[in-house]
């Protein structure tokens, strides 16, 4: 379906994230949407609309990984004295957001279908989180967001490995 599929273009982290300080407060500001709406895709999970237990299983880490993760964002936006990104903030284009859409299909949709529907797009889910680790970890010049990303990228890289074993 259109709009099912997350965004992943390559593109250079400075061209998206910008660099040093502004690379940071890009990089929390996207991480307070992006982790907000993947604990928004847990909740689906853990909600029961599937029939796998392996999804709310991992839903369940996802969203354990995800909260503490978006505390800090959230804490540093607050420290840098920056404001998160509006809802429907035109003209960033995170990798591996889902639209609106994409999300109401997900809510609509029970059983095995929500399993497989919800893997395939929490897969482009963690894979867009691992490229803006990727962006912010080449831009970054603040040791703790370069230590938050590497972080990230482990965690999402061994999700989306669960993921893919779902489908």
């Amino acid at each position: 379906a259109s709009g099912a599929t997350a965004s992943t273009s390559p593109g250079s982290g400075a061209a998206i994230l910008g660099v040093g300080r502004d690379a940071d407060v890009m990089f929390a500001q996207m991480l307070v949407a992006h982790h907000t709406q993947g604990i928004t895709m847990a909740d689906l999970a853990l909600s029961g609309r599937g029939e796998s237990s392996a999804v709310r299983e991992l839903a369940a880490t996802i969203k354990a990984h995800e909260e503490p993760v978006l505390a800090q964002a959230r804490q540093w936006l607050a420290d840098w004295k920056e404001a998160p990104l509006a809802a429907n903030h035109p003209g960033h284009k995170e990798p591996g957001m889902m639209s609106a859409p994409a999300l109401a299909q997900l809510a609509d949709t029970s059983g095995r279908d929500f399993d497989l529907l919800w893997a395939r797009m929490m897969q482009g889910h963690g894979e867009g989180a691992i490229t803006l680790a990727g962006y912010i970890q080449r831009t970054s010049t603040t040791a703790e967001v370069t230590a938050l990303a590497a972080a990230i990228a482990e965690t999402k890289r061994a999700e989306v490995l669960s993921l893919k074993a779902i489908r």
